[in-house]
């Protein structure tokens, strides 16, 4: 194939000449010309290191080494918040395996202020999961409904036995919140039916194991039972809470919740933390023992629903076991540094999440943690 190349037109205003023939006729090569060689760069002048932009490596630490929690800058993010031990390296790997069909990101964190009520979440993978490559096996659903002044809160802790636990805890929040919202509308929030609610989540965690295996048509419905929750099991707690009117200029929260296995409600004011419902068990030997059914178990004797009000200066604390096992009575690091983050005029969703990412050795569980409370009317800019 014959290609015609054209010469680029002159502009009328060029007067540009045009470039002289080469000696020897237009086919000769021109004969090569020298080029200056382009100017030394000229360096730019010494500036002060940023101390942000230097991060150096990070040793192994221990509590007496972290600085002090609640300092007015708070803590370095690239540094763990340590509350007790550490000394396991943090490290964390991609999800591997069948867990890598659903997308689950290692940290969920959400949080706002509106109308006189503020709310922080977060949700994290706990180390071990992170060292050996299994998804974040806990999960959070929040639900805020301005026209009725309602929250909704429910947290899962996906067994970690379970194959679908990830699934399982993600299933039973979202229907949850989905439900309260669609069928108690006109509920008070100090009447609802938790025991309607447990039994549509269970089935929903059953639809769920479903999905991932066949038990032998021949088995009994317990057995069958057992073969589904060794797919999908999750722990599950929920509240819902309604804004009233108290005193004159003075609103508080009240309404009611439950707890199915070891996640936790708790009550945080001046007090100290005071657990509502789902709080594990002494045996005689002083060590915290789990006492877990949970779904797609459903046991209408086994619930117990409570009812808690909220006022000013008190947080609703709704969380899974890698918070409360660490956490213990609340007098130590973990409680302080919690109460340090809350207590803030503005409330910082990083900071939270930095916290419940905390790093204490042999609690290297899923933690997740919702906080509720009554914020100043008007501070509708908090959560950063």
């Amino acid at each position: 194939m014959n290609v015609r190349l054209r010469k680029k037109p002159k502009r009328p205003d060029d007067d540009t000449p045009p470039p002289a023939e080469p000696a020897g006729g237009a086919g000769a090569i021109p004969d090569p010309v020298a080029v200056a060689p382009p100017p030394h760069p000229v360096p730019p002048p010494p500036v002060s290191p940023d101390p942000w932009s230097i991060r150096p490596a990070v040793p192994l630490h221990t509590g007496d080494q972290l600085p002090a929690i609640g300092v007015e800058d708070g803590w370095p993010s690239y540094r763990p918040v340590v509350v007790g031990e550490s000394s396991v390296p943090r490290t964390a790997v991609p999800v591997v395996g069948p867990a890598r069909s659903v997308y689950r990101p290692d940290t969920v964190l959400d949080g706002w202020t509106e109308a006189g009520l503020g709310m922080l979440a977060a949700s994290v993978r706990g180390d071990g999961h992170r060292r050996t490559g299994l998804p974040r096996q806990d999960d959070v659903a929040v639900l805020y409904d301005a026209q009725r002044r309602r929250v909704v809160v429910a947290v899962a802790d996906g067994l970690s036995a379970a194959s679908h636990a990830h699934q399982a805890a993600s299933a039973a929040c979202r229907y949850a919140v989905q439900w309260l919202d669609t069928q108690c509308g006109d509920v008070a929030a100090t009447d609802i039916p938790w025991e309607a609610l447990i039994g549509a989540a269970a089935h929903q965690v059953r639809l769920v194991a479903e999905q991932a295996v066949t038990p032998d048509p021949g088995l009994d419905d317990l057995a069958r039972l057992n073969v589904l929750a060794a797919a999908a099991a999750t722990t599950f707690s929920c509240v819902v809470m309604d804004m009233r009117d108290g005193e004159p200029e003075q609103e508080y929260l009240s309404g009611s919740g439950v707890a199915i296995g070891d996640s936790s409600v708790v009550r945080l004011s001046e007090a100290g933390f005071e657990f509502l419902g789902g709080a594990k068990s002494e045996d005689p030997g002083g060590l915290a023992r789990s006492e877990v059914l949970p779904l797609p178990y459903f046991a209408p004797s086994t619930i117990e629903p409570f009812s808690v009000d909220l006022y000013a200066d008190e947080y609703l604390l709704v969380g899974t076991d890698g918070v409360w096992d660490a956490l213990g009575g609340g007098g130590g690091r973990l409680g302080s540094a919690l109460g340090r983050v809350l207590r803030r005029a503005q409330p910082s969703m990083t900071e939270f999440g930095h916290v419940v990412d905390f790093a204490k050795d042999t609690f290297d569980d899923d933690r997740t943690l919702a906080a509720l409370w009554l914020s100043e009317r008007g501070e509708n800019d908090g959560c950063d």
